[in-house]
């Protein structure tokens, strides 16, 4: 799991370059790789970008994303799960 202070364009960001260089050691070791992060991240930038889109297997959200990032995500091939989602599914 990895979190962010952002996530926009084309990946996820951090606030401390001590806390991205942490989180991107453990991506590139990690064999599937899920941000975790709610929804006052998307559009947000940071200084210092953990990892690209690419990189991440899955986003889970408290909402899911919308228009042009939310097809960035779907490019990159990054399954996006949300609490809405969850909530659509068990009501069915």
């Amino acid at each position: 799991m990895i979190g962010a202070s952002g996530i926009a364009g084309d990946g996820i960001c951090g606030e401390s370059l001590e806390d991205a260089e942490i989180k991107q050691s453990l991506a590139a070791r990690s064999n599937r790789n899920v941000a975790l992060v709610d929804s006052s991240k998307f559009d947000g930038m940071s200084a210092i970008e953990i990892c690209g889109l690419p990189v991440l297997d899955k986003l889970i959200a408290d909402r899911p994303p919308m228009g042009k990032f939310a097809a960035r995500l779907k490019a990159a091939c990054v399954e996006v799960r949300s609490e809405e989602h969850t909530s659509e599914l068990q009501s069915h």
